[in-house]
């Protein structure tokens, strides 16, 4: 709390504050042209429950039940409270000619494991990527980005070998013409493809990796591990197997999240390659060098090592347990050295600058919570709205 008893604003907050003050004048007519979609995903995005946001702006649970299902439009000065509360600036949320409706259900998505997640945080994580899809928009206006070219002729039943998803592997590094060996950047490789990549901005530790079409094009949401090269690379390339091999999936379903491991492994690994460079016994030395050269993990290559039958299952097992008992499944050794960070945002951005809008402003005319941009471009921190409860 701050001495005048007032919880303390978040720069957004402070932002969206000046912004709806210069905008007061036109809040009226904002009001009449109220987006209720929009509402629903900036409180998703600020990771609020409505009974919480409810008490913040002086309503009750029904009332904002009633704005955001669109039965009601908000009073003036309820507008204006929502967009401060939840750090957007109030232009966020009005429907005008100026702006396409946002798209929140045009595709598919690829959820994992349901359990271990809270509902807010997915929502959160969901609005994120829905908000990115509306910076593409954007940003289309500016720059030509990459086409999209998933081939179609790689879906497999849910009933398909894991046979039938190495060779789906094999097929895409043919049509996308992979060089042999290693992949040197996983993120990139999806980029030049046409899948936008970005990293998740949740502190949610269990918000795990996702995907998701919009329209013609989709975007990954990976979950930013700093420390953790070869989770990431993996977590991309488990999404592109997503992409490729299923036209739609129930979350947590997981014969298909089976079905895209294996297709992760089977790009970065590929079976020609690695089967004899892998060793049959467990040396942590040998393991950790291919690791150096590979790009994954070295229990990855384990499980890989077990898959391609040159180890035992019983070898396999013991290594397991080995790396368990000293600490190390958890913080393997051998760490890599390198960078998997987005840069179609960046790139991108950099044109919209030469044209003469800075950055700030496009995020304005977006009319996104400042920082956002920041975060969806992994340029700085996440400067998401924190609310004081």
């Amino acid at each position: 709390m701050s001495d005048s008893g007032q919880p303390p604003r978040s720069k957004a907050r402070r932002t969206a504050a000046k912004s709806n003050v210069k905008s007061k004048a036109n809040a009226r007519v904002y009001a009449q042209m109220f987006d209720k979609d929009r509402l629903r995903i900036a409180r998703q995005y600020a990771a609020i429950r409505k009974i919480d946001l409810a008490r913040v702006v002086g309503l009750t649970p029904s009332a904002l039940t009633q704005i955001e299902t669109g039965t009601v439009k908000p009073k003036t000065a309820t507008l204006m409270s929502l967009a401060l509360a939840l750090g957007f600036p109030i232009e966020h949320f009005i429907a005008d000619g100026h702006r396409a409706p946002v798209v929140t259900e045009s595709g598919r998505s690829f959820f994992r494991s349901l359990r271990s997640t809270r509902q807010i945080d997915r929502d959160q994580a969901e609005a994120q990527a829905i908000l990115s899809n509306e910076v593409l928009r954007g940003l289309e206006a500016f720059v030509k980005l990459p086409p999209c070219d998933l081939p179609s002729s790689l879906f497999l039943p849910e009933d398909a070998s894991f046979e039938a998803v190495e060779l789906a592997a094999e097929k895409l590094r043919s049509i996308w013409n992979i060089p042999n060996g290693p992949i040197a950047n996983v993120v990139r490789l999806l980029e030049s493809h046409g899948v936008a990549v970005t990293k998740s901005g949740s502190a949610c530790a269990e918000v795990d990796s996702f995907s998701k079409w919009f329209d013609e094009r989709p975007l990954v949401v990976l979950r930013a591990e700093k420390d953790d090269l070869p989770r990431l690379r993996f977590d991309a390339a488990h999404e592109l197997g997503h992409l490729v091999l299923h036209s739609d999936i129930e979350p947590a379903n997981r014969v298909l999240e089976q079905q895209a491991h294996r297709f992760a492994a089977a790009l970065l690994m590929p079976r020609r390659e690695i089967r004899a460079l892998l060793p049959s016994g467990f040396h942590l030395r040998e393991y950790g060098q291919l690791k150096g050269v590979w790009g994954v993990s070295i229990q990855a290559l384990l499980y890989r090592a077990r898959d391609l039958g040159q180890m035992s299952d019983a070898t396999y097992r013991r290594a397991m347990m080995s790396l368990s008992s000293q600490g190390l499944r958890r913080n393997e050794p051998f760490p890599l050295r390198g960078e998997e960070e987005p840069m179609l945002w960046r790139r991108a951005l950099e044109v919209v600058e030469s044209r003469g809008v800075s950055v700030r402003d496009f995020e304005k005319r977006l009319r996104l919570p400042s920082g956002f941009l920041s975060m969806v471009a992994s340029t700085g921190k996440d400067q998401r709205p924190r609310i004081n409860l």
